[in-house]
């Protein structure tokens, strides 16, 4: 793979955690929470366990936890309303990503994925028989529209972008939105909108999800994270 396709990052965290700890220095590269967690999580946790119960849950997920999502979408400031079927809920954000790719790409397809990027974006596109395309953001983070319009070809499918992204922190906005539409809104392209850091906003900033985009969200596959 990485000969044929560029990629060679995936052993970042495990060299990473190697070079700290032989150091003694911190490790920055995957977030390892050392904190207590909220007693009444343990509560609810050992709850459920007690209650014993083997039923398989609803493929969309649990319905009270669905509807708290909506709720909580809907208190942002940049109100996000969802419907109940838009919702599903999956083990993490790679998952997501996987089964997201998993079910709109076909053998050839080409998806862009802007970097830097999260280690495992290009080794799922190519586990679900597409091709990545990179984009590589300029000095100060930000999209020059002409470099990506090239990068877009008849094979492209998917674009991934992850706003806050990791690792830079660069976010998207309404305009950065508006943008993306206009480039890819003449072919079918999908967009995969990771948003799994949108709490972690600073400086007075609201996070500004592409599902709040009324023609984007159409070909949108919205990923958030529960912290």
């Amino acid at each position: 793979m990485e000969k044929n396709y560029g990629f060679n990052d995936y052993k970042f965290f495990t060299d990473m955690s190697e070079l700290s700890s032989r150091h003694k220095s911190y490790d920055l590269s995957l977030g390892l929470p050392d904190f207590e967690i909220d007693p009444r999580l343990r509560y609810f946790l050992k709850e459920s366990a007690d209650m014993i119960s083997h039923s398989y849950e609803s493929l969309s997920g649990n319905s009270l936890l669905i509807e708290n999502i909506i709720r909580f979408n809907l208190s942002r400031k940049n109100s996000l309303q969802l419907k109940y079927e838009e919702v599903n809920i999956v083990p993490c954000s790679t998952f997501g990503l996987y089964t997201s790719l998993k079910s709109i790409l076909n053998n050839g397809d080409e998806v862009i994925v802007i970097q830097p990027s999260y280690y495992t974006y290009a080794p799922s596109i190519v586990l679900n028989g597409g091709v990545p395309v990179y984009y590589d953001l300029e000095n100060d983070f930000k999209i020059d529209w002409e470099k990506l319009k090239l990068c877009i070809s008849a094979k492209t499918k998917a674009i991934i972008v992850n706003s806050p992204q990791n690792p830079t922190g660069k976010t998207w906005n309404k305009e950065d939105w508006d943008q993306l539409y206009e480039l890819i809104k003449h072919q079918e392209i999908y967009l995969i909108s990771e948003e799994v850091y949108d709490i972690y906003h600073y400086d007075n900033a609201e996070h500004y999800s592409s599902f709040l985009h009324p023609e984007l969200r159409k070909k949108t596959f919205c990923i958030f994270f529960i912290w």
